[in-house]
């Protein structure tokens, strides 16, 4: 991914990025252009669907470069308690937490907060 802005008004703000997809991926991403430290939470064999959505260059889709930029990655499988156990407790450390589920997704994955 990109480097993180040294300095911005959000500077010591750590994002969880659960979202998929676009609207919660870009807020995340605004929030990390503003200085927050993003972090983004792939499923660990699929990734975001963002990852081939569009144009590509150079095998990488330009829509992933864009909607990624400013955030570290880890690859959690939150369907297992052993993933739901590491995401709580990332959550924990998080000022904010950003995810576009359905009602009830986390629950059942054992992920809820």
């Amino acid at each position: 991914m990109t480097d993180q802005p040294t300095d911005g008004p959000l500077t010591g703000l750590l994002v969880l990025d659960a979202s998929t997809i676009l609207a919660g991926p870009l807020t995340a991403q605004i929030l990390g252009d503003y200085g927050a430290d993003v972090i983004k939470v792939e499923h660990p064999t699929r990734g975001d669907g963002m990852r081939g959505h569009g144009l590509d260059k150079d095998g990488e889709s330009l829509w992933w470069k864009m909607i990624s930029r400013n955030k570290r990655t880890i690859g959690l499988y939150l369907g297992s308690p052993e993933g739901a156990e590491v995401f709580k407790a990332l959550a924990r450390t998080a000022d904010v937490v950003v995810e576009n589920f359905r009602p009830g997704t986390f629950e059942r994955w054992g992920a809820g907060l």
